[in-house]
């Protein structure tokens, strides 16, 4: 199974995308870069997830998502890091960067 991790890069308290933030992605084993566009947006991280069905299991002791942190920089500004972010089979998890 796979889960999309989507990421915008936004300035904060304004609306105005930023382009050219370059973003590490990295999990258990993997690693992606990425690089916002003109809108702020990069390309989509498709990672292997496990099974969602695993969350149904009460005797289940896999985690039923994939768990990845992410760093963004880019000169002139703050740079971010978010840990923990789940990404579950099927579905697309945003990462709002500001």
């Amino acid at each position: 199974a796979t889960g999309i991790l989507r990421i915008q890069a936004f300035a904060a308290r304004q609306s105005s995308p930023i382009e050219g933030v370059t973003v590490n992605v990295s999990g258990d084993g993997f690693t992606a870069t990425r690089l916002t566009d003109a809108e702020g947006n990069a390309a989509d991280v498709t990672l292997t997830t496990p099974a969602c069905a695993l969350s149904l299991d009460e005797d289940n002791t896999i985690r039923p998502y994939a768990v990845v942190s992410l760093t963004a920089a880019k000169s002139g500004y703050r740079t971010v890091r978010i840990e923990g972010i789940q990404i579950f089979a099927g579905q697309i998890t945003l990462a709002s960067l500001r």
